[in-house]
């Protein structure tokens, strides 16, 4: 049986010794690789083998590195729980900017999946989570996310703060093409408020800082916006201005943008009168999968339409309009309220911890409280009982040397009796003899119980520790007195006073010397009233033990104020105890 113990205890430690596996360097690799190759990136971590047998860590930052992979190679989602499970850890485990960055995947997938609302609550919660991170290029891909849904939803006071913000992380960030991006935010934002002339300046400082980038892509879909807004502004020179520079642009710039390109130029033929040229591209804009183009092109067509008097086609495009528009003010009665729920939850949970950090704080102050009343009533009690024991063994002492000084007298008496009959001329007779004999006796006998006595004496010295208490007899008694005034404040005699200041010099570090020497115009009666201030008792008990009237007590502080030199605004208690 202890073999087979011994064996399985074996197996245990050989097993448990053993290396964990880990897919480090692989994720530190995909990492790497992340921003520059996310299609290698995902077939790299694709290849994984159970991830679920690595480290929670590693299986965590596996999950998230997979679906950014997914997200930036643009291939579809075939499940959410690899970024579920990365927002769970992150959120229990941290670090903060994984969490943040998690939070903003997610918000990409469920954006992705068509469900807007999800989205906004993800991107709401990174941008919050990431504040705290600093990383403003993932806080100015947050919030143009967010912008951008916003905007899909024509909510276009919170599209203009939110865009505001991403403008303000681009700059903190200072990287070119996101300020770039920024301003071109900040144009779309003042074109849905209706500022158009607001608008422009942005588009053409972005497209200058596009073009001197030569980052084309970009730059046409800020020409095509601005040529948008221009069309609005009725500035269909500066339309045509940037639409002929998108058309110089080679295609492979504008495969991204090709739906929005045919929707401005319908809208900018149907403005300018050549409406077949407005009719074929803005049949080919409402193809487009971004259901906010193709809700335009509807309704550009439909004005196209009832401008040709077609009104049963008009009304066709204007009842699919209408099915657009719907679908998106549905989402945006419950996008709307979002923020605010998320801000109420915020604040819930503040209170919550500021209650229980409050109650905590009670709690604990209380029992400190509690804990030292419970040691004060000990020590006082201690204390009493310790004066107590003292004041019986000063009073055993005490007799005990009333009885040594008593057996000293009758011994000297002895001693002088004793002399005078053994020179006396009577010293020869026999009954003498046996008196002085007697009177030898009782001597020795007295010397004896002397001895005893002050071995007893030490005893009890011993016994209650005088020596290590309190130096001398005198201190034990003044100690007494200062402890009898403070639980009983009664008239101090005048024997008493120098007692008392025995007593504050001993306590106090020489008190009423130090304080003759700072202030030498104090009288002794000054000194008087200034022990009774440092040793805490009040204008009421202080009138008492000096047989005055309060207001007596209040005018003599004033006096002492003058003496000390002391400036209208000091008090002399105060004074007192700290000194």
């Amino acid at each position: 049986m202890k073999c087979f113990c011994f064996y399985i205890a074996f197996l245990w430690t050989f097993f448990s010794c053993q290396p964990r596996p880990s897919m480090q360097p692989l994720l530190e690799k995909a990492d790497s690789l992340l921003s520059s190759n996310p299609d290698s990136v995902f077939l790299m971590l694709d290849t994984v083998a159970d991830p679920e047998i690595f480290p929670k860590d590693e299986y965590a930052e596996w999950c998230l590195l997979l679906t950014q992979a997914e997200d930036k190679s643009g291939r579809e989602h075939i499940s959410e729980a690899p970024i579920w499970k990365a927002t769970k850890y992150y959120r229990e485990h941290g670090p903060t900017l994984k969490y943040a960055i998690a939070l903003y995947t997610s918000g990409r997938v469920a954006s992705r999946l068509g469900r807007p609302i999800e989205a906004v609550q993800y991107y709401i919660e990174a941008e919050h989570v990431g504040r705290e991170t600093k990383d403003y290029k993932l806080l100015f891909q947050i919030t143009s996310n967010l912008g951008s849904i916003y905007r899909s939803l024509y909510w276009v006071d919170s599209t203009f703060f939110v865009y505001k913000r991403s403008l303000e992380y681009a700059k903190l960030l200072g990287d070119s093409l996101y300020v770039a991006k920024g301003n071109s935010y900040m144009g779309r934002a003042y074109s849905l408020l209706m500022f158009l002339d607001k608008s422009h300046p942005y588009y053409k400082q972005a497209a200058n800082m596009l073009r001197r980038m030569g980052n084309y892509e970009q730059l046409v879909e800020v020409l095509n916006e601005w040529a948008g807004v221009s069309i609005l502004r009725e500035d269909f020179e500066q339309a045509d201005c940037c639409i002929q520079e998108i058309d110089s642009i080679p295609d492979v710039y504008k495969e991204k943008n090709n739906h929005q390109i045919y929707l401005v130029k319908g809208q900018f033929y149907l403005q300018t009168g050549k409406y077949d040229l407005a009719d074929s591209y803005l049949q080919k804009a409402i193809s487009s999968d971004n259901s906010h183009t193709a809700q335009d092109a509807y309704l550009y067509l439909y004005d196209l339409r009832k401008s040709q008097e077609k009104y049963k086609e008009a009304t066709e495009y204007i009842d699919a309009w209408k099915a657009y528009n719907d679908s998106i003010y549905a989402v945006r009665d419950i996008v709307m309220t979002i923020p605010e729920q998320y801000e109420r939850g915020l604040l819930k949970d503040k209170h919550e911890i500021l209650q229980r950090e409050y109650y905590f704080y009670i709690v604990i102050s209380s029992l400190i409280i509690l804990l030292f009343i419970f040691l004060y009533m000990i020590s006082r009690s201690r204390f009493k009982e310790k004066v107590l024991l003292l004041n019986q063994a000063m009073d055993i002492i005490k007799n005990l040397n009333q009885k040594v000084q008593e057996n000293e007298r009758l011994i000297q008496k002895y001693e002088v009796l004793y002399d005078s009959l053994e020179n006396s001329s009577l010293a020869e007779n026999e009954n003498m003899k046996h008196q002085l004999n007697d009177l030898e006796v009782e001597i020795e006998k007295l010397k004896a119980d002397n001895i005893k006595l002050n071995k007893e004496i030490a005893e009890q010295k011993k016994k209650y520790r005088l020596d290590k208490i309190l130096k001398t007899e005198q201190e034990v008694r003044k100690t007494v007195l200062l402890l009898q005034l403070k639980e009983n404040p009664t008239y101090i005699e005048k024997e008493q006073w120098a007692e008392l200041f025995l007593t504050m010099d001993l306590l106090f570090d020489n008190f009423t010397k130090r304080l003759k020497a700072t202030y030498p115009e104090l009288g002794n009666s000054d000194i008087q009233y200034c022990c009774l201030f440092k040793a805490g008792f009040s204008i009421q008990q202080i009138a008492v033990m000096l047989n005055v009237a309060p207001t007596t007590v209040s005018r003599r502080k004033l006096d002492i104020r003058k003496h000390m030199h002391l400036a209208a605004k000091e008090n002399v208690e105060k004074v007192c105890k700290n000194f």
